[in-house]
């Protein structure tokens, strides 16, 4: 099942919209429509980044490389807004990449990445890295939404305890318990 995921900020601003007058409420459900519309975007750009690197599986070719790339950036892309307004998550920390350490084609329509999140807080010089989780799948059809889990952090060390540059970049054991895990399942 989905996780509704709003931000803190915009759902304050809709909230607030309940007495006020239509004018807002409209100007509200427009942003709404906006956010939902960004969230659509940002999915189909990971499904057609995730269809680029399982159309041509060989992993040793600099283009296979730029779309792993891509798909990471996508997946960057939708953690970060996944994390927006979590209660574990700052509204002053951002997600700046993440680095894949592995993947494994599952099947001619899904795709799984392991890795490390890169992320950093405001007015600070340093970024910190947690292991990560991803599995896309495509769905059968193009125009349909894809399924997808993202899974980052370790809860038993928390966030901030491995600093960006003093962990290699291996295959890190992934935690036993996530701090964040957000899953957009279908059928």
């Amino acid at each position: 099942m989905a996780q509704p995921y709003l931000s803190n900020s915009l759902i304050h601003r809709c909230c607030l919209t309940k007495y006020a007058d239509s004018r807002a409420s409209r100007a509200c459900e427009r942003e709404l429509r906006r956010g939902d519309q960004e969230d659509m975007n940002m999915q189909a750009s990971l499904a057609n980044s995730v269809r680029s690197y399982l159309a041509e599986p060989d992993l040793d070719s600099e283009s296979q490389q730029q779309r792993l790339r891509e798909v990471c950036s996508a997946l960057a892309t939708i953690l970060g807004r996944r994390l927006e307004g979590h209660e574990k998550w700052s509204r002053y920390y951002w997600v700046d990449d993440i680095t894949p350490t592995s993947t494994t084609i599952v099947s001619p329509r899904e795709l799984v990445v392991q890795g490390l999140v890169i992320w950093g807080q405001n007015r600070q010089n340093r970024e910190w890295v947690e292991p990560f989780f991803a599995s896309v799948r495509l769905p059968e059809e193009r125009d349909e939404p894809l399924s997808y889990q993202i899974m980052c952090g370790d809860a038993l060390t928390g966030l901030g305890t491995r600093a960006y540059g003093a962990v290699r970049r291996s295959n890190p054991t992934l935690p036993q318990e996530w701090i964040f895990t957000f899953s957009e399942e279908r059928p």
